[in-house]
């Protein structure tokens, strides 16, 4: 890379992001993804679906099985109870907790093993009401049901689907006996404005005079409403070709989950579970990834009255719908990163947090660029051959003989004080004051990004990290600044951008730098941005902005005289993207001096795959370098380079690396030490 050039270094996802430490369905392949459950997540059961919210938020009702019993968890003590063992039955389908307590059952009165499935057909599945002291057996309520019901959470009143039509009725109690009273219809398909079956779901709080229900077949399926007084019908999700069922709503009213297949397309045995705005506008957000780990789903979705927690199951593709195989909770406010204030973090402010636009402080794009290459992790960088994105600097570079005055360098930031708040703007603050580096994070796209990167053919976009993530990424990006002196950090790294789905050129990218900035992008731990991959792409790229802003420092002959006589880099990188062995490591590429199959794209990529190494792999470097002369050769070069911008910057990853003698094509390599 040359250092008159002006480069925007922009790290693709696509592809080779499942080959590398990221994931993706290829390297998550024979994984189960309650292996790798994020903080938020937590799995209560290791069977069971269908579950429930008690109204108090302690307990949570489930069916065992498909025709199987019914069981309540208490979740202060994981204590589980069977509700159906103490009288004979055909098995349940559903099982629903009533305002009063008392339990909605759905179930036949007749199962045949060798056919199963009828019974769970609106022709047998009847509803029942189970007193909640579980003394009798449950109380047939003399109609029949298509899959579930919806149960109001204020009065005892309930809507089901029989019939292709939608019925509403309340449940009264005539000397302890229940009964339905003031059955009506609510809606019929036949007078719809298009063909589709029906299911109900939720009545919409907080006044519930809405019913939230399934238009499944129309466009896909659909997510509606229907005013229960005027039979207005509104579709909340209309996204033609997509799979969109609702199945449990916040107790706002202003949103609800739904089985979701809108990240692949697939249907119904790859859904994950999406918000979604019931506003008309069809904004979604994913909340839970299981179906990128082949096999797997997650389904069946219900939030708890006061908003906290969603209860949902796992499943396996290929099963029923409504089939699970064991239940778990989701904590919103942790996903959210919600501490005390509901709204901490939430919004985007359009004029505050804003970069100064300045030329000198933030990236520009170079109008020659022309070039696209790649480094480590399949990330593509801008040379100047080709029309692609680009950064220009404006200011002087630094040189590598500008060295801090002061007599030790200032490196790890000091901790703390005990008092000092534990919130996103607290440690915005504590970053700028200890690193002298601000961590931009109110997504504005036009603050973040030059005017140019928003333009086609470029076309920038990202949108707001969620506050538990910008959290999280915080450990992150302290961890990161922690390993260079101040002085450093205050010559070549000015912002840091939090963003999450950045994109350019319509695809995903993880990373991003200009000649004073780094922009990452985070789209959760469940996704596979683990530390390990933020650091290692916040080292990457300010590897690069080293070797932009301090070419004179490294000698790329030296760095050539390592490979083997004759070897040229064969490309940009952009070549090797989807190739499933593009990290590939085998004792060839060793010996040869490359710590991957990817490495040998360009020098760039493979000094960056070692500066990564340094910081986030150094035992297993420390190991490599000790059985393959060329790795040695390579790592101490990048030590002497880096030693030269500061020998405060803890890239070390030898024993005895403080003694690393200077090597070159024509000295031989030596270590002291042992």
């Amino acid at each position: 890379m040359k250092g008159e050039n002006r480069k925007l270094l922009l790290a693709v996802l696509a592809g080779v992001l499942a080959a590398n430490c990221r994931g993706g369905t290829q390297s998550k392949q024979g994984i189960s993804p309650l292996d790798e459950l994020p903080p938020h997540i937590k799995r209560i059961t290791h069977f069971g679906e269908r579950a429930d919210w008690s109204g108090d938020g302690k307990r949570i009702l489930f069916v065992e099985k498909t025709f199987g019993d019914v069981y309540e968890i208490e979740l202060a003590t994981n204590i589980i109870r069977p509700m159906t063992h103490n009288y004979f039955h055909e098995g349940y389908t559903r099982a629903l907790y009533l305002s009063n307590g008392d339990i909605l059952l759905s179930g036949a009165r007749q199962f045949d093993a060798a056919n199963p499935w009828v019974s769970r057909s609106e022709a047998n599945a009847e509803m029942w009401v189970l007193k909640k002291d579980l003394s009798a057996p449950p109380v047939p309520l003399g109609e029949k049901c298509s899959e579930g019901p919806a149960v109001s959470r204020r009065r005892m009143h309930i809507v089901w689907t029989q019939g292709g039509a939608l019925w509403s009725a309340d449940i009264k109690y005539e000397d302890g006996t229940p009964k339905l009273a003031n059955k009506k219809k609510v809606l019929d398909k036949k007078d719809l404005p298009f063909e589709s079956g029906l299911e109900t779901q939720n009545l919409r709080p907080p006044d519930e005079k809405e019913l939230i229900f399934s238009a499944y077949g129309y466009q896909g399926t659909e997510v509606c409403g229907v005013n229960l007084k005027s039979g207005k019908v509104v579709n909340y999700s209309n996204a033609p070709g997509q799979y969109d069922e609702p199945e449990g709503i916040f107790p706002d009213g202003k949103y609800t989950l739904v089985e979701c297949d809108k990240h692949s397309g697939k249907g119904t045995q790859y859904i994950d579970l999406y918000k979604l705005a019931l506003d008309g506008s069809g904004k979604t957000e994913r909340m839970t990834f299981f179906s990128d780990y082949p096999g797997y789903k997650a389904s069946n979705p219900v939030v708890s009255d006061d908003g906290r927690y969603i209860a949902f199951q796992v499943a396996k593709q290929g099963d029923p719908a409504g089939v699970g195989r064991g239940i778990l909770i989701f904590d919103i406010e942790k996903f959210e990163g919600r501490s005390g204030s509901k709204d901490e973090g939430a919004k985007v402010e359009e004029n505050a947090d804003k970069p100064k636009v300045d030329e000198a402080e933030n990236p520009k794009v170079d109008e020659k660029a022309e070039d696209v290459k790649a480094d480590e992790a399949g990330n593509t960088k801008v040379d100047e051959k080709v029309n692609k994105p680009a950064a220009e600097e404006k200011v002087e570079k630094p040189r590598a003989d500008e060295k801090s005055v002061e007599e030790a360098p200032e490196t790890f930031a000091e901790k703390p004080p005990p008092n000092e708040p534990n919130t996103i703007e607290a440690r915005i603050d504590r970053i700028k004051r200890d690193y002298g580096v601000s961590a931009r994070h109110k997504y504005n796209a036009a603050a973040f990004f030059p005017a140019r990167w928003l333009r086609p053919p470029i076309s920038g976009e990202g949108s707001q990290m969620p506050p538990e993530e910008i959290m999280r990424v915080l450990d992150a990006v302290e961890k990161f600044l922690s390993a260079y002196p101040k002085e450093v950090l205050k010559k070549n790294l000015t912002d840091i951008y939090l963003i999450s789905g950045m994109k350019f050129y319509g695809k995903g990218f993880g990373a991003a730098y200009g000649n004073s900035a780094i922009y990452v992008n985070s789209e959760g731990q469940s996704k596979g941005y683990t530390e390990q991959f933020l650091l290692s792409q916040m080292h990457s790229e300010l590897s690069s902005i080293f070797l932009m802003n301090y070419a004179g420092e490294f000698s790329q002959e030296a760095w050539k005289s390592v490979n083997v006589a004759g070897w040229e880099y064969n490309g940009t990188g952009v070549e090797m993207l989807g190739q499933e062995d593009i990290f590939a490591q085998t004792d060839e590429l060793l010996s040869r001096g490359f710590l991957v199959k990817y490495s040998q794209s360009s020098i760039e990529n493979d000094v960056n795959m070692f500066a990564f190494w340094a910081f986030t792999k150094p035992e297993q470097l420390r190991e490599l370098t000790s059985k393959y002369e060329r790795i040695d050769k390579k790592y101490r070069l990048v030590v002497q380079f880096y030693n030269k911008i500061d020998p405060g910057i803890a890239i070390d990853a030898l024993e005895d690396a403080s003694h690393i003698v200077n090597w070159a094509p024509d000295g031989a390599s030596q270590r002291s030490g042992g």
